[in-house]
């Protein structure tokens, strides 16, 4: 599945639930995840998305670790049964 299938399918589903989803830019923090998706209860969610097969960088795997050491939510996703478990315990879809 594409990337940016998946990503698309993220941000509608953040958005059922009523949370914000934004895409973070990665031109002054190389490896940064690609969105954070902010729910509502104040939870905060740092999402690297990649294809199937798609190989995690060392600088997402940084990110990934430094999120978790700061005791933030950081998930690398790869298809849209990986959305719906992370979202499931989330805010009810209205």
């Amino acid at each position: 599945m594409l990337e940016n299938t998946i990503e698309s399918y993220l941000v509608r589903e953040v958005r059922k639930r009523g949370g914000l989803i934004v895409k973070l830019n990665p031109a002054f923090n190389k490896g940064i995840p690609d969105r954070l998706a902010i729910m509502p209860g104040g939870i905060c969610i740092f999402i690297e998305l990649k294809q199937d097969k798609g190989r995690v960088q060392p600088a997402q795997i940084w990110w990934q670790n430094a999120l978790r050491g700061l005791n933030q939510h950081a998930f690398i996703l790869r298809s849209k049964d990986d959305v719906d478990e992370l979202l499931r315990p989330l805010a009810p879809i209205h």
